[in-house]
This record gives C-alpha cells, sequence and structure tokens, in this order.
C-alpha cells in the first residue's frame, strides 16, 4: 500500500479520520462554507482508491483543525504556547500532500479547500506566517479557479467591454 494522496496510509485507525471529521464539521463555524457535510461523509465511506475518496491533505488539514476541540495531548513547554502532537502531525501531513500535489498540478480544487482549513488552523496556533503563505496561495489560486468575487467581477467587465 503506497502513500499517495488517494490511500493515506498513515490513517492506520480508520475511526480517526472519522471522529476528527465529525468533531470538524459540528464545531468548526466554516465547514459547510467550504464543504457539503452529507456529500463529504458519503465520499468518505468510498473506498480510499475511489477517485471520489477525499484528498489526503483535505483529511489532514481536518484533523488537525478538529484536534482545537478534542486534543488530549497538549504539551506545554515552559512558555504558554499551546503545543499538540496530534494536530502537528497533520498539519505537517496535510503540508506535504499540498506541496506534491501543487507540483504536479493536479486536483488544486481540492487543495484550495486543505489550505484554507489548515490556514485557520495556523492562524488559531498564532503561526503568522504560515497564515501568510498559504493566503497568498488562496488568493492566487482563486481566480483561476473562479471561486473569488473578483473573478466574478472581472468576467462581467470583460464580457461589457466585448459588447461595447
Amino acid at each position: 500500500m503506497h502513500d499517495t494522496p488517494r490511500h493515506p496510509r498513515r490513517f492506520t485507525n480508520y475511526l480517526i479520520p472519522h471522529r476528527s471529521v465529525e468533531t470538524y464539521f459540528r464545531c468548526d463555524p466554516c465547514a459547510s462554507r467550504i464543504f457539503h457535510r452529507g456529500s463529504f461523509l458519503a465520499s468518505l465511506n468510498l473506498p480510499p482508491t475511489h477517485p471520489d475518496f477525499p484528498h489526503s491533505a483535505i483529511l489532514h488539514a481536518m484533523c488537525a483543525s478538529a484536534s482545537r476541540w478534542t486534543s488530549q495531548e497538549l504539551q506545554f513547554a515552559s512558555q504558554p504556547k499551546r503545543r499538540d502532537r496530534f494536530a502537528e502531525f497533520h498539519a505537517a501531513k496535510a503540508r506535504s500532500y499540498i506541496d506534491r500535489t501543487m507540483s504536479s498540478g493536479a486536483q488544486i480544487f481540492s487543495v484550495l479547500q486543505a489550505c484554507i482549513i489548515l490556514s485557520w488552523w495556523f492562524y488559531a496556533e498564532g503561526r503568522w506566517v504560515e497564515v501568510w503563505i498559504f493566503a497568498g496561495f488562496q488568493c492566487r489560486a482563486a481566480i483561476p479557479l473562479g471561486v473569488s468575487l473578483f473573478a466574478q467581477n472581472l468576467h462581467v467587465d470583460l464580457t461589457i467591454h466585448r459588447c461595447s
């Protein structure tokens, strides 16, 4: 079994992503703006080799995000900074899958969704450099994907100018 964006070998326990995804949808106020809950949960029940199975970057990003509400492995260093190994592991895996998928240019919309989730996690953790990097990518990717208000207005403006 290979560790690819379609088959996350790191999820040796089948219940971890399911519990984390349920927690993500239940607790994250932006979840319903990014995904349709019913459709996503249905796709999670597909075999990992199915083309509609969620991208590994999304699953790992959801696990990192959900850890804000469920983690019991918090460690505090001498400073009052929260450290969650589970979340850190899944954030790193999500970032790895994002980088790997970006280099191929495949499944860019799924990568954008994973980046949005991961950006919110970085924001909640106070990791400002990563927030800045991921927010920049999201802005650059949103226009060619046609998911930004600017892209819609640009299309309307270009259409109006062509008709004139």
